[in-house]
């Protein structure tokens, strides 16, 4: 057996058992490279950018053939439950946040990014009889989930999470203050607070999310920390390289010579006030320095261009030195970035900002498996944040009998909170960031194949763009009808008496004129 295998015996222990007791030092970590390093701030930036984007936007689904609705009565509650919730979830009042300071898609950001560096978002959802709408999501960070007393681990209370027999969270105890907060640290001992997950109805209490990387996990973990060694050697690494680009830049030469030091200052054109105290050594070469001086005070020196040409003495060499860009090896840097975007999932060209050693279809792949990661993370931390919210939401609005499309047995708590009532009622999807395009022109044309065969709805190519397709299809009329009335006439809209092959045919036409025009353009380059 290999030796340094046999020796490798790492101990087998649970979940929580791994998490729990290094959790602390490894966010502390994690904040500390995303808050002083400019290359893992912009990964924190680049799962942000690519899982919301600028806004996150509901695309409420209401199961109709589960609560016995016909389409139509779907449709209207779709268009009326999402015109509300635009309202409640991006507000300048903020309703979402309880402390009024950010909207939906600021708090789902804030969960994305904290996926990233500490592996999990805390919030506790509270009620405001005094508002307009009464449910709101007051954010907490994760440091403040913690045993009562920092007591040890049970087998019901783990990290601050306190369970039943079958693993499912019962309540969570949160510190009233960050355990790194030294405010009234003198005037009072910490304390915590007991937060029920679920009323007794069922309603959410406790948001927390993190994607479990083994069964019986209580809490989150960041993926950044498989790359954290990486991460703090190359910040080390660019640390080095700038102080050596900065020496190289202070040192311009050296010279090797007999003299004492104060002569060889003199040599160069200084003087005794930057030579400091040196007299003893200066006494000391008496002997050597006559000769030498008398060969100086000739004035044995040259110029070319007004720069002065020193002759020197013998055993005198002046070192002129080159200046460098204090690089210690490039390649060496880019390995371990290579490692810490394997670490963090997402392509070494996206993270290094670097493309000018990427082909065409490097870029493309290297984006597609970037966008797979982001979609994961999607589906796994922003999703389930802007769902949850969701559906306290909905509960209140249907309970208060705000939702006046709905029809009349539906109303009230008692039908929302009873069975999977409120489940169908609140399925939805999530349009986030678009994805990014290099080739658009083929893309727009691959998505039209797509949608001529069947293989794609409208709602879904708009969502690959960050777009609502109800949106967009009620502006397309809008225009449609202006320019209209105006006198003009939209450039896809087929004129009016023509059948719709002709119009069919007109918008092949356009196409294949476009096609001729780009392979031409390619030819001439």
């Amino acid at each position: 057996m290999n030796l340094e295998l046999a020796r490798w015996t790492p101990p087998l222990m649970s979940a929580d058992g791994e998490i729990l007791g290094s959790k602390e030092t490894l966010d502390a970590r994690g904040r500390d490279m995303v808050r002083n390093d400019p290359l893992i701030s912009s990964a924190v930036d680049l799962y942000r950018n690519g899982v919301v984007g600028t806004k996150m936007i509901l695309n409420a689904k209401p199961n109709g053939k589960a609560l016995g609705l016909t389409d139509d009565a779907v449709d209207a509650i779709q268009e009326e439950v999402e015109a509300l919730f635009e309202v409640y979830a991006y507000s300048e009042r903020c309703y979402v946040d309880a402390a009024q300071r950010m909207n939906l898609t600021d708090i789902v950001r804030l969960a994305v990014g904290g996926s990233v560096f500490s592996g999990e978002f805390l919030g506790t959802f509270e009620h405001f009889s005094d508002r307009v709408f009464r449910t709101a999501v007051q954010v907490i960070d994760p440091d403040r989930l913690s045993n009562p007393d920092h007591a040890m681990d049970t087998d019901v209370m783990r990290g601050g999470v306190e369970k039943d027999r079958y693993g499912a969270p019962v309540a969570y105890h949160i510190r009233t203050a960050h355990p790194g907060d030294y405010y009234g640290m003198g005037s009072a001992s910490p304390r915590w607070k007991r937060v029920p997950a679920r009323t007794k109805w069922g309603r959410t209490m406790v948001l927390h999310v993190f994607e479990a990387m083994r069964a019986d996990q209580s809490r989150g973990v960041a993926k950044m920390v498989s790359a954290l060694r990486q991460m703090k050697m190359t910040s080390k690494f660019s640390d080095v390289a700038l102080q050596n680009a900065v020496i190289q830049a202070l040192v311009v030469a050296t010279l090797e010579s007999d003299l004492n030091p104060i002569e060889a200052y003199r040599l160069l054109g200084g003087d005794d006030a930057g030579t400091g105290n040196m007299g003893f050594l200066g006494e000391m070469n008496d002997a050597y320095l006559n000769e030498a001086l008398s060969f100086m005070k000739a004035g044995q020196t040259a110029k070319m261009n007004g720069a002065m040409i020193p002759y020197l003495p013998l055993g005198t060499k002046l070192n002129a030195k080159a200046l460098g860009d204090g690089s210690l090896g490039t390649a060496f840097e880019t390995s371990l970035i290579r490692k810490i975007a394997a670490g963090l999932g997402v392509s070494h060209e996206e993270l290094s900002k670097n493309l000018s050693e990427t082909s065409f279809a490097g870029v493309k792949a290297a984006m597609a498996q970037t966008f797979q990661q982001m979609q994961a993370v999607k589906r796994a931390v922003a999703d389930k944040v802007a769902s949850a919210i969701y559906r306290n939401w909905l509960e209140e609005m249907v309970g208060r009998g705000m939702i006046t499309s709905m029809p009349a047995h539906t109303k009230g708590t008692d039908w929302v909170m009873r069975g999977f009532n409120l489940d169908a009622l609140a399925t939805c999807t999530w349009i986030g960031a678009a994805r990014g395009s290099i080739d658009e022109f083929n893309e727009v044309r691959a998505a039209k194949i797509r949608y001529e065969m069947g293989l794609t709805t409208m709602e879904h190519e708009c969502a690959r763009m960050g777009l609502d397709w109800r949106d967009v299809q009620k502006q397309r009329r809008r225009e449609a009808q202006y320019l209209g009335g105006n006198g003009s006439q939209p450039q896809s809209a087929p004129a009016p008496g023509t059948d719709q092959a002709q119009a069919s045919a007109d918008v092949q036409e356009r196409l294949a004129a476009v096609e001729q025009f780009v392979e031409d353009a390619q030819n001439d380059q």
